[in-house]
């Protein structure tokens, strides 16, 4: 297994991991390296991604992947060991995405595959590219309840993306997710460590404090952004993050990230024509809960009894 703690027996060194077998510690190198007498740094994988939505693994003779071959700081970019717990806990009984691969094998085959997964991640990083395929969802009808009120009104559609997708958003959610939260609205409720619970306690709270004063009155305002995650614009996200100070890598990978997606309809053995979206953000993705929390970060910043909770708003006047 991979272990990004000390290791029992000797400390491993640059491009190594420590890998544990029926409880046996040993040091060894990076999936993708190989050792050459004294350190792993010979051979490794290169991945390029070409428009034909397709990846393609080659490899170079090279002294390993550093920082200063691609441009990119380590930070940034995504380890195999990453990688490799990413596919470790993978839910198996989930339903594949467009690209037809299950859990199950990405889970089975984590260690072979984890390498080839970071090299197209940290490429993808590079070039501000993903492949078509990795952009588009399964789009499956559910009713809010049964019957349906009406199709316009009393359908939520389910997307489902590629797996290898969100393991790579995984990888950006986990970058860009500590400066962002500080820079969130702190009513914010979405975010991980708080809860509808705790909003409506705070808001509950609000409203309590001020009827025992005495002598007021209350009035809430309740909105739900209809559609809000459809109706985004790219270019609007893209400047608030910029404002964030999101790294000018990353916030060109969400930029591919969003850029031409497309999605169909699945119903039972028909599918729908495959359709390209021009904006929005995608739900059921990991990304689309912070991105929408950015772009209403702003609204009623000012105004204090308030609570908000991705596209639920709640404010109190006393």
């Amino acid at each position: 297994m991979f272990s990004g703690e000390p290791c029992p027996v000797v400390p491993c060194g640059p491009l190594t991991y420590c890998r544990n077998v029926n409880g046996s510690h040993s040091c060894q190198c990076d999936l993708g390296f190989t050792h050459d007498g004294q350190s792993c740094t010979v051979r490794s994988p290169t991945v390029s991604i070409n428009s034909s939505s397709t990846w393609k693994v080659q490899t170079s003779q090279s002294g390993g992947t550093s920082a200063g071959d691609s441009g990119i700081a380590d930070d940034l970019l995504a380890s195999t060991g990453e990688i490799y717990k990413s596919l470790c806990s993978l839910k198996t009984g989930k339903a594949p995405g467009p690209d037809g691969i299950p859990n199950v094998i990405l889970k089975t085959f984590a260690f072979e595959l984890a390498p080839v997964i970071a090299d197209i991640y940290n490429s993808s990083l590079r070039d501000s590219y993903l492949p078509p395929l990795l952009k588009r969802a399964t789009v499956t009808p559910l009713p809010k309840q049964s019957p349906p009120g009406s199709i316009e009104n009393g359908i939520r559609p389910i997307s489902l993306t590629c797996e290898i997708a969100k393991v790579m958003e995984g990888r950006t959610l986990a970058r860009i997710l500590p400066f962002i939260i500080s820079h969130l609205d702190n009513k914010q409720f979405a975010m991980a460590g708080k809860s509808t619970q705790q909003a409506i306690v705070y808001i509950l709270h609000l409203a309590l404090e001020g009827l025992d004063k005495g002598g007021c009155t209350l009035r809430f305002f309740f909105a739900d952004f209809r559609k809000g995650f459809d109706l985004i614009d790219h270019k609007i996200l893209l400047e608030k993050l910029s404002k964030l100070g999101t790294h000018n890598v990353v916030l060109g990978w969400i930029a591919a990230f969003l850029y031409k997606r497309s999605q169909f309809v699945r119903i039972g053995s028909d599918a729908s024509t495959l359709q390209y979206i021009n904006g929005g953000i995608p739900q059921g993705t990991k990304l689309g809960p912070i991105l929408f929390a950015v772009m209403v970060n702003e609204l009623l910043s000012a105004w204090g009894p308030r609570a908000k909770f991705v596209d639920d708003l709640t404010t109190l006047e006393i």
